[in-house]
């Protein structure tokens, strides 16, 4: 690469980059709802539609495509493909990006899914392993979003099975932050209940397993733009 052409995308040229002008930036994503901690494997909430009894057991997803940017810079991290888990014994989990450049960010980029690339190949990258709970085929590829619960339906137990894969399904956030020089730390809350009523309201004793439908997939991946957002405190003005 030309000296000219690296100093037009400094960021894209890590050798020329001082070690000591780089920063280790941990982003904590917390399962929520209405802003509190989610409880996992309790009936104690309820399906946004019929009001049902409803509770999670597993939820994962594939935060990819990580890439932060201030007013005249930009950072994209390699191999930017991240598995996130909340489960009862842990409702949290964090990514690490490391070797990060930039001083103040004010913007963070993140697509919920694969891009189609990654999501057709069998090369491990990142959190991708074809030997996954989150793979199913490589005609269909990963599963970019698993929620798996049960809905309580008079006296009765309804399982919940949400496996929303297929390249249409990826989303992408652009989220507005304050992170400053000194910060080292980003929160982002996961609202589980948004799954269900965001862009779309989906009726859980409706629809209590999605699978294979391309529309039905599609209609849930619609809910991801409203499914991750930065905690307030964190948010830019």
């Amino acid at each position: 690469m030309s000296a000219a052409l690296c100093a037009s995308v400094t960021l894209f040229c890590p050798a020329r980059v001082a070690a000591e002008d780089t920063r280790r930036l941990e982003i904590t994503f917390v399962a929520s709802s209405q802003g509190a901690p989610f409880v996992f494997d309790e009936f104690a909430y309820s399906d946004p539609v019929g009001g049902e009894p409803v509770m999670f057991r597993d939820i994962r997803f594939y935060a990819s495509g990580l890439k932060l940017r201030n007013a005249t810079e930009e950072f994209a991290e390699a191999d930017s493909y991240h598995l996130v888990r909340f489960d009862a014994r842990s409702p949290t989990d964090k990514v690490v990006l490391d070797n990060v450049p930039l001083g103040e960010i004010d913007e963070i980029e993140m697509s919920i899914g694969l891009d189609p690339e990654a999501n057709g190949s069998i090369m491990p990258r990142g959190d991708l392993d074809p030997n996954s709970r989150m793979a199913w085929n490589w005609e269909i590829g990963y599963k970019f979003l698993l929620a798996e619960g049960a809905l309580m339906v008079g006296d009765k137990l309804e399982p919940l099975v949400y496996h929303v894969g297929f390249n249409e399904s990826l989303r992408t956030l652009r989220l507005p932050v304050s992170i400053g020089k000194e910060d080292m730390s980003l929160t982002l809350d996961v609202d589980v209940l948004a799954l269900f009523a965001g862009v779309n309201t989906i009726d859980m004793s409706a629809l209590p397993t999605i699978k294979m439908n391309r529309a039905d997939a599609s209609m849930l991946a619609d809910n991801f733009t409203t499914f991750v957002n930065v905690r307030s405190d964190e948010a830019r003005d």
